[in-house]
């Protein structure tokens, strides 16, 4: 690897360093925009749906120019989530030595799930403080676009519920892309606003808009999980009366947000305990012979997978999937996919994998939790970025049983705020969070 810095003015008062930037720098940067792009991309006409796996390639590229000479070294502070992501891949590949169906089936279950893993370790290993910064103030100009769609959808189109996608289409089934995307954009700016980096208004703001577009797409649970955001955003940051003010306002924008779906859907009783309750743990989902979210797993136990020695180790990475490539798609889906098994990432990944496979797979999580944790405890890097993935690492232990967000497009952006506490930090003491340049660095990193 080398460096090549080339000065430029930028936006900012002072001169920073900015890096030419290489074919693999605009493939990483398309990868850590792909949710948005792989939308956009398939609503223009005569667009085939095989452009939603240019990501793939993209990803396939890195891995052989890292296996072919060009090393990517992988630095001591990553080590402990490549370690779990290590661990994971050797157990799944033990399990199938015994679970052997088709090679096809594993290598798509591998795609599915291991290739959001790999973009993880080019986003610590590649990408700037200044890049991940200016990621940030993208999604923050994508937000408002976001919201300006789903109120033209929703008000002038009739577009409602899962078919209410704002920047991600029309096509239904874009909430996981959207609770995402959301979750972090709120995440950061509460962050922000009680580290006196972001004003109260911007911070209200965003989580009204926030709230607005979750009452029109009848995201019922954003509702509470951006209350969870609310609770451990409070927690990591010091005590201010600013503090209080926000949570303050924030219970209340909830509590008008909340009134509004209600009101457009017909919901009673949104917030209770007994509905949310109900909802979570009812026998079936969206028909009376497909599973739940929170009841997945032990209705799985009972009636597909009764076997001490399937619950324990699964049924093969691969062996419970489908796919539009007919080699792909599995015997067990044909038989059993009414179930809507694959609507939820911990039911696909207990079924696969088993109990210890989501011991590993939740495993990572945990990992990058206590690494960011430590990282704040001992003042290095980044606190924001460190902050931030301390609470996605917890919300994705949830996500994972509410969808299957974290399985498609839309973990990119997942992923992509995991990595950021194990990103290079700069030199550069100019850089501040909101006066970044656009994908400024020190220095050009060449694979």
């Amino acid at each position: 690897m080398r460096m090549n810095p080339i000065k430029s003015k930028s936006r900012m008062t002072g001169t920073l360093k900015i890096r030419k930037r290489r074919i693999y720098d605009w493939m990483l940067l398309i990868i850590s925009l792909w949710p948005f792009l792989t939308k956009l991309l398939l609503m223009i006409p005569g667009i085939p749906s095989a452009v939603k796996y240019l990501a793939d390639v993209f990803l396939v590229l890195f891995v052989l120019a890292i296996f072919t000479g060009r090393k990517l070294q992988i630095r001591r502070t990553i080590f402990p989530p490549v370690a779990m992501i290590g661990i994971f891949f050797l157990y799944t590949l033990a399990v199938y030595v015994f679970r052997f169906q088709s090679p096809f089936y594993y290598l798509w279950g591998f795609r599915n799930n291991f290739r959001f893993y790999i973009a993880f370790i080019l986003y610590a290993e590649m990408l700037t403080e200044e890049e991940g910064l200016s990621w940030f103030r993208i999604l923050d100009v994508l937000f408002w676009i976001n919201l300006v769609l789903s109120i033209i959808q929703f008000v002038f189109m009739g577009y409602s519920g899962d078919f209410l996608g704002g920047i991600f289409g029309v096509e239904g089934a874009s909430n996981g892309f959207t609770l995402i995307f959301i979750s972090i954009v709120v995440a950061k700016s509460l962050l922000c606003y009680q580290e006196q980096q972001e004003p109260l208004w911007l911070c209200l703001l965003k989580a009204a808009a926030a709230l607005l577009v979750a009452a029109m797409a009848e995201m019922k649970f954003f509702f509470v999980l951006f209350a969870i955001i609310l609770a451990l955003s409070s927690l990591l940051t010091r005590f201010s009366w600013g503090k209080v003010t926000v949570i303050v306002a924030a219970v209340a924008t909830i509590g008008i947000f909340a009134s509004l779906l209600e009101s457009i859907f017909g919901i009673e009783n949104l917030l209770s305990f007994e509905y949310l309750w109900g909802v979570a743990t009812q026998d079936n989902y969206s028909s009376g012979d497909d599973i739940n979210r929170l009841s997945a797993i032990a209705t799985l136990s009972e009636t597909i997978v009764t076997k001490p020695v399937d619950q324990i180790f699964g049924l093969g990475l691969g062996n419970c999937d489908t796919s539009a490539f007919q080699v792909c798609n599995t015997p067990f889906y044909r038989r059993y996919g009414y179930l809507h098994y694959i609507w939820f990432s911990a039911a696909m990944m207990f079924l696969e994998t088993g109990y210890l496979g989501l011991l590993c797979y939740f495993g990572f999580f945990i990992v990058c939790f206590w690494c960011s944790r430590k990282k704040v405890k001992d003042e290095s890097g980044n606190p924001l970025f460190s902050k931030l993935a301390m609470i996605l690492s917890l919300v994705c232990c949830i996500i994972a049983f509410y969808n299957s967000a974290l399985r498609v497009e839309s973990a990119y952006m997942v992923y992509f705020t995991l990595a950021l506490p194990f990103i290079r930090q700069s030199s550069s003491a100019s850089v501040s969070t909101h006066a970044a340049a656009l994908f400024p660095s020190e220095g050009g990193i060449v694979l």
